[in-house]
């Protein structure tokens, strides 16, 4: 792609008015440093006021700005100050960005022994690593031709990848480690897709096996990472979906299916105590009911005298209304967009979903053969 120019109006149009000043102060101050740009995209670090700096990551196409992303905490409308700043700097001395091959690029003239002996170079240097490339040989191919995978996964590796991630700020200060806890978030996040592309390639045992391990490993993270922001909070609570979705491609026995329920429930016990409530919940939904339907909240029967004393007259009205509400069972997670996705799923690869997993029809029938899109299913 040719060189982007962009303008101040553009920049303008991407920002508040305030963090438009404040981003051109910090450019006409200097405050970018380590600017490069690789292929559409420009990056720099940029001084902060409570972090030494932030690292700016924008990318570009024919129309400008596509997309922004700094390791700041700002949440309010536009880009932040420290996006501007960059912005400005790549508008106004573009040939001080030192430009980088894209790493296909830097490699593609290497042999396979020099591959090798760089990617072992690495490891040696950062052991670290081993893991992340342990995990990373072993995710399914998504060229259909390539799709045989010949060793056996090691879902341990992917553990003790979690590990690594999860540790990776103990070396910070307290306040430093704090602003760093989104990239360890989207770290994770990469852990869940990797377990999702074995789940692509009908390989749920494995998928199932990651994503079981990051919940299990994380749930002790609240005691070491500091989470006030809510963004591990968050990234766990997103990995529940996929564990239902994950858990509704399994056959299991009964055995099976009760000794995850058991695990599931020690791990919603765990993050509901960090108000992590939509990672394991919804999971647990989808072992305990597959593809039936989800019984509703049912009413708890109070005791005669506990009946009484709601009904007593010398009670107020809004007490034995709120009174009432306490025999009520909490809410059900909806499990119905994980069907949905799980449907989506097999109606593009063909696999077909067990008849005993599908959701019994009018009248308590169901199908003896599997149902596979695109194919007849016999209804008795």
């Amino acid at each position: 792609m040719s060189q982007v120019k962009l303008t101040e109006s553009m920049i303008r149009a991407a920002a508040t008015p305030e963090s438009f000043q404040r981003g051109k102060s910090y450019f006409e101050q200097g405050a970018i440093s380590n600017a490069a740009i690789q292929g559409n995209a420009v990056s720099g670090d940029c001084e902060g006021t409570q972090s030494p700096f932030y690292h700016v990551r924008v990318e570009l196409d024919e129309a400008g700005i596509r997309s922004a992303d700094c390791t700041c905490l700002y949440e309010f409308g536009g880009y932040c100050k420290h996006i501007v700043a960059l912005l400005f700097a790549y508008a106004h001395k573009p040939k001080e960005f030192a430009k980088r091959e894209s790493p296909s690029e830097l490699l593609a003239d290497l042999s396979r022994d020099d591959l090798v002996a760089l990617v072992s170079k690495l490891i040696e240097r950062q052991p670290d690593l081993y893991d992340w490339v342990h995990a990373a040989i072993a995710i399914p191919s998504t060229d259909k031709s390539k799709r045989t995978r010949h060793k056996k996964v090691d879902t341990e590796a992917y553990r003790r990848q979690v590990r690594n991630i999860l540790h990776g700020l103990d070396g910070m200060r307290r306040s430093e480690a704090y602003w760093h806890v989104g990239g360890l978030a989207n770290e994770l996040r990469g852990v869940k897709d990797n377990a999702m592309k074995f789940l692509e390639q009908g390989d749920a045992e494995t998928a199932l096996a990651i994503l079981l391990a990051l919940l299990d490993e994380a749930h002790d993270a609240f005691d070491y990472v500091d989470d006030s922001n809510g963004e591990l909070g968050a990234c766990l609570d997103e990995t529940g979906l996929p564990l239902a979705e994950t858990i509704l491609s399994l056959e299991m026995s009964a055995v099976e299916r009760e000794r995850l329920v058991q695990q599931l429930q020690k791990l919603d016990r765990h993050l509901s105590n960090y108000s992590v409530e939509g990672a394991a919940s919804i999971a647990l939904q989808a072992a305990m009911y597959g593809w039936n339907d989800v019984p509703p909240p049912s009413r708890i029967t109070p005791s005669a005298d506990e009946e009484e004393g709601i009904n007593g007259e010398d009670e107020d009205e809004e007490y034995a209304e709120d009174s009432d509400h306490r025999y009520w069972q909490p809410a059900i997670a909806d499990l119905t967009e994980a069907h949905i996705r799980k449907l989506k799923l097999v109606s593009g690869t063909g696999h077909d979903v067990p008849s005993r997993q599908l959701p019994a029809p009018v009248g308590g029938k169901r199908s003896r053969a599997p149902l596979r899109f695109g194919g007849t299913v016999g209804i008795d």
